[in-house]
């Protein structure tokens, strides 16, 4: 009776069903919550409560459901899985960055680098791996937003020696947000440990783009933190002639 109870049109009657439920914690019920993520924002709330506080015993159900769940679901298990301790989500957020709804990669990119946040530096070797190997994945390669997700990962991680991976994709045959988020993540890396002559042979060439929010300036806030070899002086002195006033000012520095 209290799960039917939870499809009635009355919220109020719902939610008195789901707080029984609740408080029964039968794994067998979890089946019938984990929809509520899709309800309204009251049950929603009291679903994801409730799933929270069953801890393990409800993970296994929740990354059955997320596959076929429908999108808010699927980002109210994302939320759950991200909040739930002691659980290893690796395998069900790289899933997630490959979902259609923009909405629920958003979610998967922002549980999985409040994950990084809190892991050792041991944990976070693995992991920095784990983002190298799916961003080299062929599917990877052909969707744009789990790209996009790959790399603010490496920015989360912030390790240098993944420039050499992040400038690839400021190639000018890709596309803007591409290319967009590849200069964030740059500028997310420590300057100081970076190969300056690498990012300036690949920075440098995109001083001539007229696209200034998305492109040229996130490429010169890199080059303003980057210590410049003196065999880059004649390159720098072309730049001069640029009809951009932020990068001949570069240039001048």
């Amino acid at each position: 009776a209290l799960i039917g109870a939870l499809k009635a049109s009355n919220e109020s009657v719902a939610l008195y069903a789901l707080d029984a439920l609740s408080k029964a914690k039968e794994a067998d019920s979890y089946h019938h919550i984990i929809p509520l993520l899709g309800a309204g924002e009251a049950l929603r709330a009291k679903a994801t409560e409730v799933l929270i506080e069953a801890g393990m015993e409800a993970v296994p159900i929740l990354k059955e459901k997320i596959e076929k769940a429908e999108p808010m679901v699927r980002r109210g298990i994302l939320d759950i899985l991200g909040q739930t301790k002691g659980v290893d989500t690796t395998e069900t957020l790289f899933e997630s960055f490959l979902d259609p709804d923009l909405e629920v990669v958003k979610q998967a990119t922002a549980a999985f680098r409040a994950r990084i946040d809190q892991q050792p530096d041991e944990d976070r070797k693995k992991t920095l791996k784990d983002v190298i190997e799916f961003l080299g994945q062929s599917k990877v390669k052909k969707n744009r937003s789990a790209t996009i997700a790959g790399l603010k990962l490496l920015a989360t991680l912030k390790d240098p020696a993944t420039a050499k991976v992040v400038v690839q994709y400021l190639d000018k045959k890709l596309e803007v947000p591409l290319r967009s988020n590849a200069l964030f993540t740059l500028n997310a890396l420590p300057a100081d440990k970076l190969d300056a002559k690498l990012a300036l042979t690949k920075l440098i060439p995109l001083l001539d783009e007229e696209d200034f929010g998305n492109i040229l300036k996130p490429a010169l806030d890199v080059l303003a933190k980057i210590k410049i070899p003196k065999d880059f002086a004649d390159r720098l002195l072309k730049l001069l002639k640029s009809t951009q006033p932020s990068v001949r000012a570069w240039a001048l520095r």
